[in-house]
């Protein structure tokens, strides 16, 4: 299975969510090029915008301006990947 379909699995906003919670977070530009040109190129920069605003907004990730990132905020909760356990990971991540 190649990162698209795996990525295919999961909707924008779990994506975020999802990286968010990662340890240290994620930043804009590589969030930006993950969804715009590797999940769905046609979203564009403001739709990234508006969704990164709607999940601030909801608490769900905050900017930490000392990172510079987007982490976890006081709504996360973990996204539900029980769906991606039932199809085969990403052997290659190579692979686009």
């Amino acid at each position: 299975m190649s990162r698209l379909a795996y990525l295919d699995l999961f909707t924008p906003q779990e994506i975020v969510q999802v990286l968010a919670g990662a340890e240290n977070g994620i930043d804009y530009p590589h969030l930006d090029r993950l969804l715009t040109q590797v999940r769905l190129p046609n979203l564009g920069v403001v739709e990234v915008m508006r969704l990164l605003d709607d999940m601030v907004d909801a608490e769900v990730i905050i900017y930490s301006g000392t990172l510079g990132r987007y982490v976890k905020g006081a709504k996360w909760t973990p996204v539900d990947t029980s769906r991606a356990k039932k199809s085969k990971p990403p052997s290659d991540l190579s692979e686009p």
